[in-house]
């Protein structure tokens, strides 16, 4: 197994992709649609994974939805404010991402008078970010996690109005993360002075674990159109495990008598285990939504406790070569976010339901944290989608996704040039394409 080291995030997601850090809230055509505010009111089978207590409200027989979903990651353009090292640092862009995404959710009937089943089989977490200049290659040439999880759930009603639900969450992570310094110009202090030299080096790794967590959910509607929920996904600690490979060499026409010291801490090879834990946060959910007539307006607002992200962290077998770029923890100290979720919902026609949706959510990095593996920034979402009733038990759902992601100042600055990063990110976007297919029976 071979780690996904850098990666991380994840997200854990990763990226997320698509919300701050990496985490991905989209996972259904109605959650795409509606910005993923969804949460107190259910209209298919992602209540199995936005809201399984509401599953015990809605219509009593089987409900499958199958998603396909298409994630683009526009190229993400760094513009550098540096003279630090020699003004290394320059502007470069990052390669468009492309990512399918697919989702499973099925509900059963009651299994007895007040208890229905549930299921969901997502991709709640993921990060791509790959770059081709020297310079940002140094940090992240290819950083990439995926993340998939299968969440049973069991709902009670307690009565008419309330119930709730819980399971447990099975996430399976897996990734990769290249990097490489090609041909820099160093200089090392020693007493006896700076040994000058060019450094190449390069580190590849892979892996993947199995770890578990927990969701709790509850739904209440004191009136007839007015629905309450709240839910809480529970931290999952990633305890990647992998393999890592590093090659080194360190060329110098220094006399220094140190010279001979300072090539052998830069120059070798590693071919072993790495680990690294990564936590994919808790997220508590507060959601409302009222509905009149042939309309809904719903409302969710998410805490994600990214605090749990302290530092990346590797672990070898045994010493590597070039400690200070390949096992020197990188600090994170990342913030818990607040994300708020707006949607719409207008049922035009027996056979037909209009969406909209729109979310403001928060970067999880300070901006002196912020590297090209993880480029956090505020986002602001926009959202559309319809779905069609072919047949009382035929429906497809479409829906697509804009997220605005901001430009951001950076003031990353770091001892080692390598790690040094002055300048901003600019503006991009991500696209998100569901398509979500409903059957009942």
């Amino acid at each position: 197994m071979k780690v996904l080291n850098k990666i991380i995030l994840l997200s854990l997601g990763a990226s997320l992709v698509s919300g701050s850090g990496f985490k991905i809230p989209e996972q259904s055509g109605d959650s795409v649609a509606m910005a993923a505010s969804n949460v107190a009111a259910s209209f298919s089978a992602d209540a199995a994974y936005y809201n399984p207590a509401n599953m015990v409200f809605m219509p009593v027989h089987h409900e499958i939805g199958f998603s396909q979903q298409y994630l683009r990651l526009g190229s993400l353009n760094f513009k550098n404010e540096s003279t630090r090292f020699g003004n290394q640092n320059y502007d470069t862009s990052s390669k468009v991402g492309h990512f399918y995404v697919p989702g499973l959710n099925v509900i059963s009937p009651f299994i007895t008078e007040n208890i229905r089943f549930g299921m969901s089989l997502s991709v709640p977490a993921g990060m791509t970010m790959r770059w081709d200049d020297p310079y940002p290659k140094s940090i992240a040439e290819i950083f990439q996690i995926q993340v998939l999880e299968l969440a049973p759930s069991i709902a009670y009603m307690i009565n008419d109005q309330l119930s709730i639900a819980v399971g447990p969450r099975a996430v399976y992570s897996t990734g990769k993360a290249k990097n490489e310094v090609k041909n820099a110009q160093i200089g090392v202090s020693t007493p006896y002075g700076v040994v000058d030299g060019d450094l190449s080096a390069r580190r590849e790794m892979e892996g993947n674990s199995w770890d578990f967590g927990y969701n709790a959910a509850l739904a209440y509607r004191p009136t007839e159109n007015l629905s309450l929920a709240a839910t809480y996904r529970s931290k999952v600690n990633m305890t990647l495990k992998g393999d890592a490979s590093i090659r080194s060499t360190f060329n110098t026409t220094s006399t220094n008598p140190a010279a001979p010291v300072v090539r052998g801490e830069l120059e070798g090879t590693y071919n072993g285990d790495v680990s690294i834990d990564i936590p994919l946060p808790a997220i508590l959910t507060l959601g409302t939504a009222y509905s009149w007539d042939n309309l809904t307006l719903s409302f969710a607002y998410d805490r994600t406790f990214w605090s749990s992200l302290k530092e990346f962290d590797f672990e070898y077998s045994r010493k590597v070569p070039v400690s200070d770029m390949f096992d020197k923890p990188v600090d994170k100290q990342w913030h818990d976010t607040d994300t708020f979720r707006f949607g719409v919902v207008y049922q035009y026609s027996d056979q037909l339901r209009l969406m909209g949706g729109f979310a403001i959510d928060e970067p999880a990095a300070d901006s002196d944290k912020v590297r090209f593996e993880l480029p956090d920034t505020k986002s602001y979402i926009y959202s559309l989608g319809s779905n069609y009733k072919f047949t009382p038990a035929l429906d497809l759902t479409a829906a697509a996704l804009y997220q605005d992601r901001q430009k951001r100042q950076i003031n990353a600055r770091d001892e080692h040039a390598f790690n040094n990063l002055e300048g901003t990110f600019g503006r991009t976007n991500i696209w998100i394409l569901n398509l979500t297919l409903g059957y009942r029976f």
